[in-house]
């Protein structure tokens, strides 16, 4: 079993605005669990808030992935929790307060690194100090909490 996070460097709606208001080379972020041989993605987007769905595996969607280095009961409990949520509602006033540096939370709703930290967070493993509504896609993808991929670490 393994969890990792996935930073979209993408160009779908609203990716610009995003990657240009919160100065990030990542324009979305997302959950990918790997149960059994099983993988899964789950994510809130935008006009489906949070789903889940096969992972995107072909070359025209740009991502970096990073492994959560958490137990096997950690990844459960993670996927329990993220599965609990499928079906909330995207956070568009929380995307707004986000921008305008204003605090705005609400736990029927969620943005894309809202969720995902929200979820981190509830199993004991915070990307940092920032509260869940506070990260952007980029501040998930550059804590040193998330493992990066073995080639970009020097290694083989």
């Amino acid at each position: 079993m393994k969890l990792f996070v996935r930073g979209y460097h993408g160009a779908g709606f609203g990716s610009g605005a995003i990657k240009w208001f919160t100065r990030s080379k990542y324009s979305h972020v997302s959950l990918v669990f790997h149960l059994h041989g099983d993988a899964e993605e789950i994510e809130a987007i935008q006009g489906s808030g949070v789903i889940r769905h096969r992972p995107f595996t072909d070359l025209e969607k740009t991502f970096d992935e990073y492994a959560v280095p958490i137990s096997e009961d950690q990844i459960i409990e993670a996927h329990i929790l993220a599965m609990s949520l499928l079906g909330a509602r995207y956070d568009w006033a929380g995307v707004y307060a986000f921008l305008l540096r204003r605090s705005k939370h609400s736990l029927d709703k969620f943005f894309c690194s809202e969720f995902v930290t929200y979820i981190l967070l509830k199993i004991a493993y915070p990307v940092s100090r920032r509260l869940p509504y506070k990260h952007s896609p980029d501040t998930v993808m550059e804590s040193y909490r998330l493992i990066a991929p073995v080639a970009e670490l020097g290694g083989a």
